[in-house]
């Protein structure tokens, strides 16, 4: 049983949604100037099709008893056991400077800190007990600490 569920997507980041969409147009003008909308349309529509379907992947955190359960887009998973939970605050962070950007990413400076956020620049971070560092990008902060602070109790 879940206590707390978030799920953001990627349309949600205007600087991601923004990226997505030049990329699409860059394709589309690429594929017109280089004639492959005659030779192979399939190729055109695919990469255009796979640029617009980045913008609908799903982030998901759920926090239940058994601790943290992370997915995007349903292929990348990971778990984190309550067990392992340190400590849970609340922090503003640069995604690009310390992450690289938004996603499923590695810290660039910090090597055992890990990021898995879609929007924003305010993250829980789960400190574990082994000093790696997870920043978690959800929809509501406060009530996520809140059942965190349940799980780890």
């Amino acid at each position: 049983m879940a206590t707390y569920v978030s799920r953001q997507w990627a349309w949600q980041n205007s600087i991601a949604l923004g990226a997505l969409a030049f990329a699409a147009v860059a394709c589309g003008v690429a594929f017109t100037v280089a004639d492959t909308w005659l030779e192979t349309p399939w190729i055109a529509v695919a990469s255009i099709a796979i640029l617009v379907a980045c913008a609908c992947i799903p982030l998901t955190i759920t926090v239940a008893p058994a601790g943290v359960h992370v997915s995007l887009g349903g292929v990348l998973k990971r778990d984190i056991p309550a067990a392992d939970i340190a400590s849970v605050t609340v922090a503003s962070y640069r995604p690009m400077r310390e992450f690289g950007g938004w996603g499923w990413r590695f810290g660039l400076h910090d090597k055992r800190a890990r990021a898995y956020t879609v929007t924003g620049s305010t993250a829980l971070v789960l400190t574990l007990h082994d000093g790696g560092k997870v920043y978690l990008g959800v929809a509501d902060d406060r009530k996520c600490a809140e059942a965190l602070a349940q799980v780890t109790a």
